[in-house]
């Protein structure tokens, strides 16, 4: 309470005396924390309603530990780094949220050396971004399994991470007048966390600096002084000897709004949350500078904002109202009116529906379905308790129809119906069944370990139509497993009729994992085995990049993995491995399942705010078995093939090469042409047989055409040898795809697509437009080439050379722009398209008519680009729907 916090030591039989006040608490929470046991957490989230227990047992299993050595760009051992990462907490809280992250942190000793002691044993196989800080150096944010750092056969801490000193970037700011704006607020993205920003001021000349920046495209730099707009410059490639960044400021506009109920009533204390501006997905006040709420007469009012359409999320605190999100403002210093709804507030009760008595404690967890995707998902995170038989929560963040399920001991869970956005008070009671052995109560088994024997703490996961498990280097994630007890014993959640939205059909699998061994099993088998599962070893996966002749040292490396004669037309869990290599190249994939594994190294290109894309390179494959381990070799073959692509002379503007795909693959020839005979001969069909409307009865028709008709033995005869050449040709299409050799582009355009055996390949290059923020869709087209090479080569009898084939200057093609990006103040440009006017009584088919945009002017108009699999776009068509009618 208060924000109070208190540090207590347990005594020598584990107890720990805690003293609070209820006065005034909203909010309670103790978290438990001791070399070599897993942290715990205990949380009262609403004391008022869930009352804070006199005493309360934190049960805490044994952890590993993970660590390593930090060295300097000599090689040299380098105390003093923060050393931070991240992992679920798991079940190991009092109210289990999916989401809720332990941070785990750790400093450098004077050897270089850190260890973390309290690690759970699932989430070793965990992928995580490891955060490496030192005054002197460049931040590194490294993305790699938890499992990189853990101990060798002799208990040994020796992953090594190597940090370099970085990149200075300089600038100037100055005003309208060209006069240096001293004490300027400086933020900019460094690498590619664009939510993180470096921060620093200009001097007295308006001069900035920023030190030990990571080389990197796509990054920012924003400006923010008083009375000046807000200034960004985008797409920055960070770069050594770069030229200095230079802003001119200029006054803005004021962004005032003013946030009303339904009632027309001011609401205070609305954060309003800086989702986007311009091509940025910036998440950071930053540019407002600081955090802005409405006040109590519901005005937020940001003076000099930049002119242009600023897009933020309204939060409302009140617990009355609901949140706003992804609102367009642009400044004109007029007043702009947002209305709240209420939220929604849902309240019952919930009892034995045979005896009618209360159920003492219950939890109740909200649901949602995406308006193209029936399946339901549950915010686990939103988790309430409730008490007494009685329950009462609001929900103000809901941007689609409500699920209200309750969940109690010994109770099947039970679901509400659809509660819809425009309710606002809903009153539900919950009579909660116990089940029945004639009832579904969920899936019943035994794991058993290496031994045969039963194994304790191996999570389990079912795959379905509807359950997709995520498994990341061996363990789940996005999930939350159920766990083996004592005696191997597991019992999978009920599977709820009304909760399967789409049927699941009687096929499913069952996965165990375990950190000594994994098993996936169909129903069938599982049945088969007395509901018994047996884990097998797991396999590893172990190798080296090369780069030419050197080390390919801390690149990013994936490995898709594939079971044996995996039928795709089944349900399916999603396997993902990534790791990176060491300084000497060295890469290795633990806890991997037995089957065909790919490794490739991953080239990131089109770096912006939400993220990149990655294509892979240099791919091998291998066969991986049950406790053995597989070696391969990425590169080290052929030799680098460079070259500079330019765009044709006509073209507008300057290309960013940082959204420029390319990639080569082995030319697997053109595809077989279809037979001219065959045409003829197709037109040789008997009238009734292409014009039979009913499928199956064509297809019998057409055999036997076939069989008892020259045309149709002749056909045949023509027809297969052709079919197979195209799959032939399929064959070798994809296995050329399977051999692809990718490269980013540098600022300049300069590319260099390393290890290239001798051959000939097709090159493919694509440069987009960079994203605006938050679109779904891929960037447009704007340069295009598609050609064939031929490395010739390598001389002497040797396998591999660092000398270049240098292709020249490529020009690309420059593909016409199919669409122009529209932002606020810009006019339309016109278009036309045909409009199916529906059908009246007594018409025979529906009339066509041709629309254009010009002639529609001065009329009101509404533009909705929308797409059937995009989740948002869907979720506006109620608005659109409304704001129709209003307009009509």
């Amino acid at each position: 309470w208060n924000d109070r916090v208190f540090n207590v030591k347990a005594d020598e039989n584990g107890v720990a005396v805690i003293p609070y006040k209820k006065e005034g608490m909203k909010y309670f929470s103790i978290r438990v924390k001791t070399a070599g046991f897993t942290p715990f957490i205990a949380e009262w989230q609403e004391p008022d309603r869930d009352p804070i227990a006199a005493e309360y047992t934190f049960r805490l299993d044994k952890a590993m530990s993970v660590g390593g050595v930090v060295l300097d760009d000599s090689g040299k051992p380098l105390a003093g780094v923060n050393v931070n990462f991240l992992f679920p907490w798991g079940t190991r809280q009092r109210i289990v949220q999916e989401y809720f992250y332990c941070s785990a942190e750790q400093a450098t000793d004077k050897n270089g050396r850190w260890k973390y002691d309290s690690l759970p044993e699932e989430c070793l196989g965990l992928e995580n971004t490891f955060t490496f800080k030192h005054r002197d150096f460049q931040t590194l944010y490294k993305r790699m399994p938890i499992a990189n750092f853990k101990p060798n056969e002799k208990g040994e801490f020796t992953a090594s991470i190597a940090m370099q000193k970085g990149i200075t970037v300089v600038g100037n700011v100055v005003d309208a007048e060209g006069k240096p704006v001293a004490g300027a607020v400086v933020g900019g993205s460094n690498g590619t966390r664009s939510n993180q920003l470096e921060k620093t001021t200009t001097d007295e000349k308006g001069r900035f600096e920023f030190k030990n920046w990571i080389e990197a495209p796509g990054q920012y730099i924003i400006v923010r002084a008083k009375g000046f707009a807000a200034e960004m410059k985008d797409g920055i490639w960070i770069r050594p000897n770069m030229k200095p960044v230079e802003f001119t400021l200029k006054a803005g506009k004021t962004i005032r709004v003013k946030v009303v109920d339904t009632e027309g009533k001011p609401v205070p204390n609305v954060r309003f949350f800086l989702a986007n501006w311009r091509s940025r997905q910036i998440m950071t006040e930053e540019m407002t500078g600081g955090h802005h709420t409405t006040n109590a007469e519901g005005i937020f009012l940001w003076e000099n904002a930049p002119e242009d359409k600023i897009v933020f999320h309204l939060f409302t605190s009140d617990g009355k109202s609901r949140h706003l999100r992804d609102q367009s403002i642009v400044a004109n210093d007029s007043e702009h009116v947002f209305i709240v709804q209420p939220a929604i507030k849902v309240s019952g009760k919930v009892f034995d529906a045979k005896t009618g008595e209360k159920i003492p404690e219950f939890k109740i967890l909200r649901g949602f379905h995406y308006p193209t995707d029936k399946r339901l998902h549950w915010n686990n995170g939103d988790e309430k308790l409730g008490h007494d038989g009685q329950f009462n929560v609001s929900y103000d963040d809901v941007q689609y129809s409500v699920f209200v399920k309750i969940e109690a001991n010994g109770y099947k869970p039970k679901m509400s119906r659809e509660i819809d956005l425009t309710e606002t008070n809903v009153t539900l009671d919950f009579a909660m069944k116990k089940p029945t052995d004639e009832e579904q109560t969920g899936i019943r088994g035994v794991v058993n370990g290496l031994d045969g024997k039963p194994i304790q703490n191996a999570s389990i996961a079912i795959t379905t139509n509807n359950q997709t498990p995520y498994i990341q280097n061996g363990s789940f994630v996005n999930s939350t497993p159920i766990k083996t007890d004592d005696k191997g014993r597991f019992t999978t959640s009920p599977i709820e009729l009304e909760e399967i939205v789409e049927n699941a059909g009687p096929y499913f699998k069952l996965i165990a994992i375990h950190s000594s061994g994994f098993a996936q099993i169909t129903k069938d088998d599982f049945q088969k085995a007395n509901q018994t599962i047996q884990l097998e070893k797991w396999a590893r996966v172990e190798g080296t990049l090369l780069i030419g002749s050197e080390a390919g040292k801390e690149k990013e490396l994936n490995l898709r993995w594939e079971e044996k004669d995996q039928d795709w037309s089944k349900p399916q869990a999603h396997f993902h491995y990534q790791t990176i290599s060491d300084l000497q190249g060295k890469f290795v994939f633990e806890n991997v399942p037995a089957g065909t594994v790919t490794v490739s190294r991953m080239i990131k290109f089109g770096i912006h705010s939400s993220g990149s894309t990655s294509r892979p390179s240099h791919s091998q494959s291998a066969e991986t078995k049950s406790g053995e381990t597989a070696t391969l070799q990425l590169g080290g073959t052929g030799c680098p093939v460079i070259g500079k692509l330019t765009m044709p002379d006509d073209f507008e503007g300057i290309p960013n090469w940082n959204f420029c795909s390319i990639f080569i693959i082995p030319d697997f020839g053109s595809p077989p042409e279809f037979p001219q005979e065959v045409r003829d001969l197709l037109k040789t069909v008997p009238a009734e047989i292409r014009n039979e409307t009913d499928p199956k009865k064509q297809e019998a028709l057409v055999e036997e055409w076939k069989k008892n008709t020259d045309a149709g033995q002749k056909y045949v005869n023509i027809i297969t040898p052709f079919e197979k050449a195209v799959n032939d040709w399929n064959t070798r299409k994809t296995e050329s795809r399977k051999k692809q050799i990718a490269c980013a582009v540098d600022e300049n355009g300069n590319f260099r697509l390393d290890d290239v055996p001798a051959g000939t390949w097709k090159l493919v290059t694509e440069l987009t437009t960079p994203p605006p923020a938050n679109q779904c869709s891929t960037n447009e087209r704007i340069g295009y080439l598609d050609k064939m090479i031929t490395v010739p080569d390598i001389p002497e009898g040797r396998i591999q050379t660092d000398k270049p084939f240098d292709l020249g200057t490529l020009v690309l093609e420059k593909r016409k722009q199919l669409a122009t990006l529209i932002t606020v103040g810009t006019e339309a440009p016109d278009f036309e398209l045909k409009r199916i006017v529906p059908k009246k009584e007594g018409e025979d088919k529906p009339k066509e008519e041709m629309v254009k945009l010009s002639n529609l002017r001065g009329k009101t108009v509404i533009l909705n680009f929308w797409a059937t699999w995009c989740g948002p776009c869907m979720a506006k068509m109620p608005e659109l729907v409304q704001l129709h009618n209003k307009i009509k």
